[in-house]
């Protein structure tokens, strides 16, 4: 019994000892990694980012962060969404824009809101190659809609994913297109009519 409580014991401590220190992966470029992550802050509120049921992370396609790789990551946040007044609007899913060059951390430096019933869900994708000046076309899918918006990101830009829709008493004027079958007839109640 003395055996198994110290065994234990031990194994427990060097466990703990390990999550304390955070541990050096190459996925945190050099940054500590604990289990139970980190916050990421918002710059815009100086809080931590609020984003609800994140469905999608998706690296940008530039070379401007470190090693080369994208300077930005976006989160597509497809729950119930974030809530900013009971009185004033219902919950609105969103994209996060998360600066991974900002310092000391990461930031989200850009939320684009989706008020209902505009949606994000799941997917997110941009386009193979760069325009003319830099940007790129960045597909996010509408599933409450049966859409895809087209949104222009910029790397470069203080607010890359364009045009802006930073909430909440902002709807997302974006193009998109819409996904359906020819001569498809939805019923009468769906997205109430």
């Amino acid at each position: 019994m003395t055996f198994r409580l110290s065994s234990g014991f031990v194994l427990t401590t060097a466990l703990l000892s390990g999550i304390a220190s955070g541990q050096q992966e190459p996925a945190g470029e050099g940054r500590p990694i604990t289990p139970a992550g980190s916050l990421v802050m918002d710059s815009g509120t100086h809080l931590a980012a609020v984003g609800a049921m994140p469905m999608t992370m998706l690296r940008s396609p530039d070379k401007l962060g470190r090693g080369g790789k994208g300077r930005y990551l976006l989160v597509a946040n497809s729950g119930y969404g974030v809530q900013f007044s009971q009185d004033t609007n219902r919950a609105q899913q969103s994209i996060a824009v998360i600066d991974l060059n900002a310092t000391p951390e990461p930031r989200v430096t850009q939320n684009v809101y989706f008020p209902t019933p505009q949606s994000a869900n799941v997917g997110l994708a941009f386009a193979p190659a760069a325009s003319a000046e830099g940007s790129f076309a960045m597909y996010v899918s509408g599933g409450f809609e049966n859409k895809v918006w087209i949104f222009r990101f910029d790397p470069k830009a203080a607010a890359p994913v364009q045009p802006a829709a930073p909430g909440p008493g902002t709807k997302v004027t974006a193009p998109f297109f819409l996904i359906s079958n020819p001569r498809e007839v939805s019923p009468k109640d769906y997205n109430r009519g």
